[in-house]
């Protein structure tokens, strides 16, 4: 693999070579976003016409109680503290619909929503 590196930071400001790349991939990140434009933004502006796009994340549960219900269905023995980070992280995730109003407030209308899971979804697609 010579011609994939990794990169750690923060964005914005992590030190990405600017140019543009071909896929641009991200999980699990969206929902630690205080503002989600900055992810949209760092994909509009370091992707070409042809770039893959792949991000994959929770989404927010319709009510408390079904984001309880998850919890105990998929961290059943696990320590209370990830217990807890699992629930505030679904609750902090957004919902399908948010994303694609991210998406068109960015201009990314090429890219799609899909709830893959009972808690996951993926916005994918080429840049136009």
């Amino acid at each position: 693999m010579k011609r994939v590196r990794l990169v750690e930071g923060f964005i914005p400001g992590a030190p990405i070579p600017w140019k543009n790349y071909d896929v641009i991939l991200s999980n699990n990140f969206l929902h630690h976003l205080h503002d989600p434009q900055v992810l949209w933004q760092s994909v509009r502006s370091y992707a070409k016409k042809g770039t893959l796009v792949f991000v994959t994340d929770l989404f927010r549960p319709a009510s408390r109680a079904r984001a309880q219900a998850l919890v105990r269905k998929y961290s059943e023995g696990e320590a209370s503290i990830l217990k807890r980070d699992f629930y505030n992280s679904l609750l902090a995730a957004f919902s399908p619909a948010e994303i694609e109003d991210q998406l068109e407030e960015a201009g990314l209308d090429s890219l799609r929503v899909r709830v893959i899971s009972d808690r996951h979804l993926v916005v994918f697609g080429e840049m136009a």
